[in-house]
This record gives structure tokens, C-alpha cells and sequence, in this order.
């Protein structure tokens, strides 16, 4: 499983085509991609219109939500959780 940060997401919505995006699509294809309500939040936040937000919520309607207890890595560890993984990645695997 990996959370997936909010620029690879916009620039897959955006139908740019580059490594990062060609990742999303086969962790998208095995069902291994996640995103958080954050990532979500930010996504349709930065929707045109009406149209584009609600085609954001249906596209991410059957999408694996990751939600951890706390938020912030701090809180996270406490609760046994942790993203791992170097600072500047976009993919995080979720332990």
C-alpha cells in the first residue's frame, strides 16, 4: 500500500504523462494506491468549477481512503504507525 502525494495526483488528473504518473497507474491497476482526506481535500480545493469537483468526487468515490488515529508523524509513530520513506518521495509505503 502506498499513500500517494497530492502533486502526483494532480498531474494524473491532469493527464500529464511522466514516471511518477506511470507509477499511479499500476499501483491504481493492483489496488495498492491510497490517499488520505487531506490529499482529498486539497484535490477538490483546487477544482475550476462545480463540474470538476463533482467529477473528482466521482472519480475518487471507490477509492481506498487511508486514515491514521492521529495526524502528524509524531502521532502516528505512538499509534504504531509510520510512513516510511525519504522526505522527498511522493510515494510513501504504509506500514
Amino acid at each position: 500500500m502506498y499513500l500517494i502525494d497530492t502533486s502526483v495526483w494532480n498531474n494524473f488528473l491532469r493527464g500529464k504523462a511522466d514516471q511518477e504518473v506511470e507509477l499511479l497507474t499500476g499501483l491504481l491497476e493492483d489496488g495498492s494506491a491510497y490517499l488520505c482526506e487531506v490529499t482529498f481535500a486539497e484535490i477538490c480545493f483546487g477544482a475550476r468549477d462545480k463540474k470538476q469537483f463533482k467529477q473528482y468526487e466521482e472519480r475518487f468515490s471507490e477509492m481506498s481512503f487511508w486514515s491514521s488515529p492521529m495526524v502528524g508523524t509524531q502521532g502516528q509513530r505512538r499509534w504504531g504507525l509510520a510512513l516510511e520513506g525519504p522526505a522527498s518521495s511522493r510515494f510513501w509505503p504504509i506500514l
